[in-house]
C-alpha cells in the first residue's frame, strides 16, 4: 500500500508548530541562562534575545494565522538537547571561569538550529507565496543573525579572560 504524500504547505505548518515549541523553550531556559551568567555583557544579551523572543512568538502566531492554522507547538527533541546541554554546562561549571563561555557556546547552538529551520521556512513560504510569513521569518532571521553574531564577539572575549584568570591563579 503506498504512502500517502503530504504537500508542502502541511511540512510548512509543522515547521511553525516545532519554532513555536523552539521559542517557548527558549522563553523558559534565558532566564535560567541570564541567571547563571557572569559577564555583565553576556547577561544583557540574554535579556535583549529574551525580549526579541517574545516577539519572535507573537511573529509565529501571525504566521499560524496566516495559514488557516491555530498556534500549536510540537515537541522538537533537537532544541531540547540543546537547551538541557546548556543546563548541564550551569550545573557541571557553576562558579568556574569557564561557565561564561560555555553559555555562549549553548546560546549559538541554539542560535544556529533555529536559523538553519528558518531558512528552510523561508524558502517553503516563499514556494507557497506565503509573503506576509516571509517578511515576519525575515525579521525573526535577523534578530537570530544580530544575536549569534554579538555571541561570536562575546565568544572570543570570555575565552581570553577565562584563561587569563586560570593563568592568574
Amino acid at each position: 500500500m503506498a504512502k500517502q504524500t503530504k504537500p508542502l504547505d502541511e511540512l510548512f505548518h509543522d515547521g511553525l508548530r516545532d519554532m513555536y515549541f523552539v521559542a517557548k523553550k527558549k522563553l523558559a531556559a534565558l532566564p535560567k541562562m541570564t541567571k547563571a551568567a557572569r559577564n555583565a555583557e553576556l547577561k544583557a544579551a540574554f535579556e535583549r534575545h529574551q525580549r526579541e523572543v517574545e516577539h519572535q512568538l507573537s511573529r509565529l502566531e501571525k504566521m499560524f494565522a496566516a495559514a488557516g492554522r491555530k498556534p500549536q507547538a510540537r515537541t522538537g527533541p533537537a532544541i531540547v538537547a540543546i537547551l538541557d546541554e546548556a543546563q548541564a554546562i550551569i550545573e557541571d561549571y557553576e562558579g568556574s571561569a569557564a561557565l561564561d563561555p560555555g553559555l555562549v557556546a549553548a546560546a549559538q547552538a541554539a542560535l544556529h538550529y533555529e536559523i538553519a529551520r528558518y531558512d528552510a521556512l523561508r524558502i517553503w513560504a516563499q514556494a507557497l507565496g506565503m509573503s506576509a510569513c516571509v517578511v515576519l521569518i525575515d525579521e525573526i532571521l535577523d534578530e537570530n543573525e544580530d544575536a549569534e553574531n554579538g555571541l561570536f564577539e562575546l565568544a572570543d572575549t570570555l575565552a581570553n579572560e577565562t584563561v587569563r584568570q586560570n593563568q592568574a591563579a
